[in-house]
């Protein structure tokens, strides 16, 4: 193996483990991988973008090139931005199957495919012709999991590129595809735990994220009252499974307004029976009910909730009701 062949390999292998280690250092693994593969590759500059669906149209995110400054890059994107469907050559919401990872000279395949049609457009008119870069060749691949578009990938040649650099960079498509596949899942986790956060920090009664070890990951303002109280975990749990074995838990309405009754029962100085009937009032039951559940008569749950109302200084069941829901948990 020759010294080219041998510098070739490294550099494989040192873009593959790039591409197979995460960091906590906030810099993408495309801007890690950008000076070894543009090594690899040859040419004038190696550049890369993914698009990103906004709410009015499209944009490009984690933009980088190995040799230009910033402003020719914000120029590119300002150039991308409004533009509905189709970037250039290709659509960014599904591209066709004929390009997805697959690796071309893009400006000679579109002036083969659709003549006249590239130089129509606003890209070539307000950014590749400007800067020059209307008569490049450019090798490049649309990085994508099944029709999704992961990244756009490529490198810009005055030259035809070889046939050895189309081959290089289709070897390292696998990896790209398996990284950019995880960034996207990370993302959208990310993004997904911080709405669920947001969401139950909304909710009234008590809710909490747990993982596979039923450790607390995120408690809302009413669950950490409930840790903050020392008791055990309430019989009266709804859990709803979010994956790879984390769990959402929510303290079911009825129960937190049982612990709040017994709160109002002690500070009203209630009996143990009209601690009962106060709680069976707080779930909504008639009086009915509750005798029956108590295993006493009628006239005697009348009489309890006679004395329960004077105590709380309620006028009527719905007061005593909203008493009870306005106590500290």
């Amino acid at each position: 193996m020759n010294c080219v062949a041998r510098r070739e390999v490294e550099l494989l292998r040192h873009v593959r483990a790039e591409l197979a280690t995460l960091r906590c250092d906030g810099q993408s693994a495309i801007a890690r991988i950008m000076e070894p593969v543009h090594e690899l590759l040859g040419g004038e500059r190696l550049w890369t973008y993914r698009p990103v669906r906004t709410l009015r149209a499209w944009d490009v995110t984690d933009v980088h090139d190995t040799c230009v400054g910033g402003a020719l890059l914000d120029r590119f994107a300002a150039c991308l931005r409004g533009i509905t469907d189709e970037f250039a050559w290709f659509r960014p919401s599904e591209p066709e199957p004929a390009q997805r990872n697959r690796v071309v000279e893009a400006l000679s395949a579109v002036r083969s495919a659709r003549p006249g049609f590239f130089e129509q457009t606003p890209l070539y008119r307000e950014f590749f012709e400007p800067n020059g870069l209307h008569e490049h060749h450019q090798l490049r691949v649309l990085v994508c999991d099944g029709a999704e578009l992961l990244a756009w990938f490529g490198a810009y040649y005055t030259e035809a590129p070889t046939a050895r650099q189309r081959q290089l960079l289709a070897s390292m498509v696998p990896a790209l595809r398996k990284r950019l596949r995880l960034d996207r899942a990370l993302s959208r986790t990310r993004v997904a735990s911080v709405a669920l956060a947001a969401a139950i920090d909304n909710l009234e009664q008590p809710a909490f994220v747990v993982d596979r070890r039923n450790m607390v990951e995120h408690a809302n303002a009413s669950g950490r009252a409930l840790l903050a109280s020392h008791a055990s975990e309430p019989a009266d749990v709804e859990t709803f499974d979010l994956g790879h074995g984390a769990k959402l838990k929510l303290v079911r309405r009825h129960a937190q307004l049982d612990r709040q009754a017994r709160i109002a029962a002690a500070r009203w100085a209630l009996t143990r029976r009209q601690t009962d009937v106060l709680v069976g009032i707080a779930a909504g039951h008639a009086n009915a009910t509750i005798a029956e559940q108590l295993g006493v008569t009628l006239r005697a749950v009348e009489h309890h909730v006679t004395t329960i109302l004077i105590r709380a200084g309620a006028a009527n069941r719905v007061e005593l009701v909203a008493r009870i829901a306005s106590e500290e948990p």
